[in-house]
C-alpha cells in the first residue's frame, strides 16, 4: 500500500539534499574561485590615475603557462608577430584561461616612447586594444608626420588634443617604462624584437605559430 506520509518524507530529504549540494557548490566557488575560473583580467605592474606602469599583463590569474613578451610598437617584426600569431593565441589559449601573457615594452625612438605612453595613459585593458591597432595600422602612422597619425589613431579611443598633450607630460610614466629596459630586459638579454618567454623557453627566431603551440602544449600536458 501507498505510504503518503513516507512518500513525503522521501521528498523532504531529496529537497534538502539538493540545497545542501547547492550550498557547497557556491561554497566551493567563491573560496576556490580562481581555481574555476576562466576571467580574463587586464591589469599592470602599477595602475594610478587610469595610467598603467611596469608590465602590461593578460589573461586568467592561475593560468598555468606564463608567457613574457618583449616588443616593440614601430618593430615591423612585432608587427607580424600580433597579426599572425598573437591573433591565434588569444582566442585559443588566453581567453579559455590556460595562458597569461605579459607585456614588456621595449623603445627604440621617440616614436616607439611616444606610442607606448599613449597606449598606458589609457591603463591596462585599453591599452591593449590601443597597441593592437597601432600594430594592425603599424604601416600608416609610422610614415609622414607621426606625432599627427598619432594624434588621429587615439582620437579612435575618445582622446583629444588635451588628454594627448598631458599624456607626454608623465615623467613618471616614462620613468617607469626606460626601468623595465634597464631591468628586466637586461637581466634577460634582449638584444632584438620580438623576444619571446614560454616558462623558461627563449624565442627569438624561426619561430611560428606551430613551434609555440606546441610548446605551450607540452608545458599543459607535463602539468
Amino acid at each position: 500500500m501507498f505510504d503518503k506520509e513516507n512518500r513525503n518524507f522521501e521528498l523532504k530529504d531529496i529537497r534538502l539534499l539538493l540545497v545542501a549540494a547547492l550550498i557547497a557548490l557556491f561554497s566551493l566557488y567563491y573560496t576556490e574561485g580562481k581555481a574555476l575560473s576562466q576571467e580574463i583580467v587586464y591589469e599592470a605592474t602599477l595602475v594610478e590615475d587610469g595610467v598603467a606602469y611596469g608590465e602590461l599583463i593578460m589573461g586568467a590569474i592561475n593560468a598555468p603557462v606564463t608567457i613574457v613578451e618583449y616588443a616593440s610598437l614601430t618593430c615591423s617584426h612585432c608587427a607580424t608577430f600580433h597579426k599572425d600569431i598573437f591573433s591565434k593565441l588569444k582566442p585559443e589559449y588566453i581567453d579559455t584561461g590556460k595562458v597569461r601573457f605579459i607585456m614588456r615594452n621595449i623603445m627604440s625612438s621617440h616614436y616607439d616612447i611616444a606610442a607606448v605612453m599613449q597606449a598606458r595613459c589609457l591603463g591596462p585593458e585599453v591599452a591593449w586594444s590601443v597597441m593592437d591597432k597601432m600594430f594592425i595600422t603599424q604601416h600608416d602612422w609610422l610614415h609622414g608626420e607621426v606625432f599627427q597619425n598619432l594624434r588621429t589613431l587615439m582620437t579612435e579611443f575618445g582622446v583629444g588634443q588635451t588628454g594627448f598633450d598631458a599624456c607626454f607630460q608623465r615623467s613618471d610614466l616614462q620613468t617607469s617604462l626606460v626601468e623595465i629596459m634597464t631591468g628586466p630586459a637586461q637581466q634577460d638579454q634582449v638584444t632584438g624584437t620580438p623576444t619571446l618567454f614560454i616558462e623558461s623557453l627563449r624565442f627569438e627566431s624561426g619561430r611560428s605559430y606551430e613551434n609555440i603551440k606546441s610548446a605551450i602544449d607540452e608545458i599543459l600536458e607535463s602539468n
